[in-house]
């Protein structure tokens, strides 16, 4: 089962792959995450 905040990441996730594109994410506790979404160009 998917932890609270994880659901949208694993939403987000399957949406950018099914648009061609790549996401990758640096999470430090404490400090936040910081989220890289690359998708290409139509």
């Amino acid at each position: 089962m998917l932890k609270k905040g994880q659901s949208i990441q694993f939403i987000v996730k399957k949406y950018v792959e099914l648009l061609g594109g790549n996401i990758s994410f640096i999470s430090k506790q404490g400090e936040g995450s910081t989220f890289t979404v690359i998708l290409p160009l139509m």
